[in-house]
């Protein structure tokens, strides 16, 4: 496809989700609109029928980042459509400096994206309770200890091994505010390619030191110094587990459950204490499936406690 062609694409994907903002409204001024980038619905839905106290929402996916925020800022911008009620949920990225000039309406996450929020040690005792019936205080305490104790060694490890494939893609995010970026497309690279990960280690399958590793057509010398010395600065300064790229951390975490569930299923237990693992942990529901369990931030329930339905608001002008 060219990129007059792209373009034209764009624009009509674009109209298209104007029209279904226009029409969900037409049908429902009542409505509250959430537009969301992707899947992130999987993630916020919970958490909306949690936190906005029976609201009534419906959900727009735009399919991208650019076409959320340009969706939102065409409806705050319109004489008619700006008076009814709306949301934005868009992943932050590598973006640390994105200006958000209505925080009240369009919330953007605190690290790179909602699949950071089941990347931590808190999401893993969760899903251990529920999923595995493995806690701290039950019969399979030393399952508990064991696996949290591994998971913590591995995430650390993974963080180490995963850190400067952050760095290459951070420096052409950079070097694309200021030029032409590389053509270095970070989302057809699969974290099993990138990482080998086990129960109690984490291994990588690139070189550190040479990207034509990840990107065959690239070389060291493509990198732009002076953005690669501040993605390295940055990510550095920053928190790993937020700000790495959310598909790799989820990716792990969903590996590393597997490798937790296939030892389970080896080993020997007293009668009645074995658990039953339902869950699939699969590579296209895993957001789904273990949504329940992953961090839910304080600045979104700030952001979401505006809009519930005990708050005053204002009522749309209709159509």
């Amino acid at each position: 496809m060219s990129r007059v062609d792209k373009m034209s694409s764009d624009a009509e994907e674009f109209s298209t989700k104007f029209l279904e903002f226009m029409r969900i409204v037409g049908a429902d001024p009542e409505l509250l609109i959430c537009i969301f980038e992707g899947e992130d619905e999987k993630y916020f839905s919970g958490r909306l029928h949690a936190l906005l106290n029976n609201t009534t929402w419906e959900c727009i996916n735009t399919g991208g980042r650019a076409p959320a925020i340009e969706l939102f800022e065409t409806i705050i911008d319109h004489p008619l459509y700006s008076a009814y009620k709306y949301l934005c949920f868009i992943d932050r990225d590598y973006d640390d400096i994105y200006d958000n000039h209505t925080p009240s309406k369009l919330y953007s996450t605190p690290g790179y994206s909602v699949e950071n929020f089941y990347f931590s040690l808190a999401c893993l005792k969760k899903i251990l309770s529920a999923e595995f019936n493995i806690k701290p205080e039950n019969e399979l305490k030393h399952l508990h200890d064991r696996y949290t104790q591994l998971f913590q060694k591995a995430q650390k490890e993974f963080i180490a091994e995963i850190k400067k494939f952050n760095i290459w893609a951070k420096t052409n995010y950079i070097m694309g505010k200021n030029a032409t970026p590389l053509k270095m497309s970070i989302k057809s690279v699969k974290t099993n390619e990138l990482v080998d990960i086990g129960l109690e280690s984490v291994k990588a399958k690139y070189d550190h030191n040479d990207i034509s590793s990840v990107f065959p057509h690239l070389n060291n010398a493509n990198l732009c110094p002076a953005s690669f010395q501040e993605a390295t600065s940055k990510l550095t300064e920053q928190d790993p587990e937020l700000n790495f790229r959310g598909k790799n951390c989820a990716d792990f975490m969903r590996l590393y459950l597997l490798a937790i569930k296939s030892e389970i299923q080896t080993l020997e237990f007293k009668e009645n204490e074995k658990p039953t693992i339902r869950i699939n942990f699969s590579k296209d529901n895993f957001l789904s499936e273990v949504s329940q369990y992953a961090d839910t931030p304080a600045c979104l329930i700030r952001f979401l406690s505006q809009h519930s339905a005990t708050t005053t608001t204002t009522q749309p002008v209709r159509a």
